[in-house]
C-alpha cells in the first residue's frame, strides 16, 4: 500500500545524503543511470563537462563492472548477437518519419556492445541506496508549496510555461478536497557521473515526469550479461548487476490502483492506468513494456492518449472521478495518469491541453507525477536546493 499522504513509490534503499552539487568544468566523467534504485544504462556515454562539488572518495575497489575488450574476430559476431538480442526483445525505437513514412518500421536503440566503462561497487551501492531518500525529499518539497512559488516566482514572471504549471498548482492545492493534490505516484530517475580522478559519483540531475529507459534498462543489463556469458569475456555476468525495473514500475501502479479509492459505477468501466503520450512518440516499446507487464502480471489495462485526445474523450465528474468515454478503447475510471509527455512547452500547443492537464490534476487519480512533483524536478528547484542551508530545512 502506498505510504503516507497517499503518495505510492517504487524504489530501494535508505541513506542521507547531499541533494546536488554546483556545476562546472572538469575532467572526463563516467556516466549512469538509476531507475528506481535498479541498474545503470550500460550503454551511457562519456562525458566531458559537469564537474560537481561533492564529499571526495580516495580509495581502491574493486569494480561492478568492466570495460572488456573483444578480439577483432569476434567483434562482427557480437555485434550481430546484440541486433538479434534487441529485435527479439524489444531494445527497439520507431524510425525517424523521414526513413519510414509508414510509422511502423522500427530500428534498434543506441547501445554498447559491452558494458561500457567501469563503476566502483561501493560508489554504485552509494547511488542506489539514494533511491529512497531522493523519494523522500521530493515528497517534503512538493508539501511545502510557499518554497515553490518563492523558488519559481521570478521564472515564472518570464516564462509562460512555468507560469501555467504554477497556475494549476495554485489551483489544486486551493480545492475543497486538498488530498487530491497529494495523491502521488513517484516514478524518479536520478542521473550520475563518476568523477575519474576523484572515483565521486555526482549527481546531474533528478527526473520526475516522463522518467524514461525503465523497460529498456531492464533489457541493457540482461544484453550485457547474456553477452558477457555466451563469448566468455571479463570477468562474468555476476559484474553486471540486474534489477527488474520493469516489474518494480508496474507493481508501483498496481499498488496505486489498489489504493484508489474507487466509487465505480456501471458506467464507468474498469479502473485503469492513462499513460498521456505525445504525438508521434518513438520510443514507444520503452512504454508498451511495461503497458503490455501490467496487463499479464496485474490484468490493468493501460489506455494511451494525448493530451489533445484527454480533452476530446475524458470527463471530470463531479466528485473528482476522471471518466474515459470511448467507444475505440472501452470506457474507464482513471485509477493512475501516467505522464509521459507535459514536461516541455511543445506539449500545449494550445489552451486545449493546458485544460487537458488541469482536468488530470483535478481528478482522484494517483498522479505519476503530480503538478508539485513536476515543479520540484525544474532545474531552477534543484540549483536552489545547492545554496548553503536550504536543504537541510526538507531533512
Amino acid at each position: 500500500m502506498p505510504p503516507q499522504r497517499g503518495t505510492a513509490t517504487a524504489a530501494g534503499g535508505a541513506r542521507r545524503h547531499p541533494f546536488v552539487s554546483r556545476t562546472g568544468r572538469g575532467p572526463a566523467r563516467s556516466s549512469l543511470s538509476l531507475h528506481l534504485a535498479s541498474q545503470p544504462i550500460g550503454s551511457m556515454p562519456r562525458h566531458s563537462r559537469h564537474r560537481q562539488g561533492s564529499r571526495r572518495i580516495h580509495c581502491r575497489q574493486p569494480e561492478l563492472s568492466c570495460a572488456c575488450q573483444i578480439k577483432e574476430d569476434l567483434v562482427g559476431s557480437v555485434r550481430d548477437e546484440v541486433l538479434s538480442f534487441s529485435a527479439q526483445h524489444g531494445l527497439m525505437m520507431r524510425m525517424r518519419p523521414d526513413a519510414d513514412p509508414t510509422g511502423v518500421g522500427m530500428v534498434h536503440v543506441p547501445v554498447s556492445l559491452l558494458p561500457a566503462f567501469p563503476i566502483p561497487s561501493r560508489q554504485f551501492s552509494a547511488a542506489r541506496d539514494l533511491a529512497k531518500p531522493f523519494n523522500r525529499l521530493v515528497e517534503r518539497i512538493a508539501s511545502d508549496p510557499a518554497y515553490l512559488e518563492r523558488v519559481l516566482g521570478a521564472a515564472a514572471d518570464r516564462d509562460d510555461f512555468t507560469r501555467k504549471l504554477l497556475e494549476i498548482h495554485r489551483k489544486v492545492e486551493g480545492m475543497h478536497m486538498p488530498s487530491i493534490a497529494r495523491r502521488n505516484l513517484a516514478i524518479h530517475r536520478s542521473d550520475y557521473m563518476l568523477d575519474e580522478a576523484t572515483q565521486a559519483i555526482l549527481q546531474v540531475e533528478l527526473n520526475t515526469i516522463s522518467s524514461s529507459f525503465g523497460a529498456h534498462s531492464t533489457l541493457v543489463a540482461r544484453l550485457h550479461r547474456h553477452i558477457l556469458s555466451k563469448f566468455d569475456l571479463g570477468p562474468g555476468e555476476d559484474q553486471v548487476p540486474y534489477h527488474d525495473t520493469t516489474g518494480a514500475i508496474v507493481d508501483a501502479f498496481a499498488s496505486a490502483v489498489e489504493a484508489y479509492p474507487s466509487t465505480s459505477s456501471g458506467q464507468a468501466g474498469e479502473l485503469v492506468v492513462l499513460m498521456v503520450v505525445q504525438e508521434g512518440e518513438r520510443n514507444i516499446l520503452d512504454q508498451q513494456i511495461p503497458e503490455h507487464a501490467l496487463w499479464h502480471r496485474h490484468g490493468i489495462r493501460t489506455v494511451r492518449k494525448t493530451l489533445t485526445e484527454i480533452a476530446q474523450c475524458c470527463q471530470l465528474t463531479s466528485d473528482g472521478r476522471l471518466l474515459i468515454l470511448d467507444p475505440t478503447v472501452g470506457n474507464g475510471e482513471v485509477a493512475v495518469t501516467y505522464l509521459r509527455a507535459g514536461y516541455g512547452p511543445g506539449d500545449y500547443p494550445s489552451k486545449v491541453q493546458w485544460q487537458a492537464r488541469s482536468m488530470l490534476e483535478q481528478s482522484k487519480a494517483f498522479k505519476c507525477p503530480s503538478i508539485a512533483y513536476q515543479l520540484v524536478g525544474c532545474k531552477k528547484v534543484q540549483q536552489n536546493l545547492a545554496e548553503p542551508g536550504v536543504l537541510e530545512r526538507f531533512t
